[in-house]
């Protein structure tokens, strides 16, 4: 079960879904995604990485982005290599895999449900640059 937050900026009302952790279709998303890490999408590195061990994994966890510069939020799978299913905390990453901004061109800051009350408060609406408030949390699967 994933934890999810609705936002919605303050100057143009768009309103934003972050869905993270792990719903129940996490086995489906992480097969289509190491499909794509062994096609060379996401570089010939990586894709040796997981081809080196029959014990890797891609890691299909949701986790929000955010721009340390701008402070635009995306959320988008981890997409790191782990040993594991990374279902668990003690699975070991690998690999890591590094999300930048695609205006900022910046490393982003990984939070997860549990660490996302570390940003909820500074996010800004990627559309107008609007602050982005807390409309209520939500649950899914």
């Amino acid at each position: 079960m994933g934890n999810g937050w609705e936002y919605k900026c303050e100057k143009c009302n768009e309103e934003y879904f972050f869905f993270l952790g792990v719903g129940m279709l996490y086995n489906i998303t992480q097969e289509e995604l190491e499909k794509k890490v062994r096609a060379g999408k996401y570089g010939k590195k990586r894709k040796q990485k997981l081809e080196e061990n029959s014990l890797y994994h891609i890691s299909a966890v949701r986790k929000l982005y955010v721009c340390p510069r701008c402070h635009k939020p995306k959320v988008d799978y981890d997409l790191s290599v782990v040993e594991g299913d990374d279902f668990f905390s003690d699975d070991k990453q690998v690999m890591c895999y590094t999300h930048r901004c695609s205006d900022c061109k910046v490393e982003l800051k990984s939070y997860t449900a549990t660490t996302f009350s570390d940003c909820k408060e500074s996010l800004l609406c990627p559309k107008c640059n609007g602050l982005l408030k807390d409309v209520g949390r939500l649950f899914w699967d």
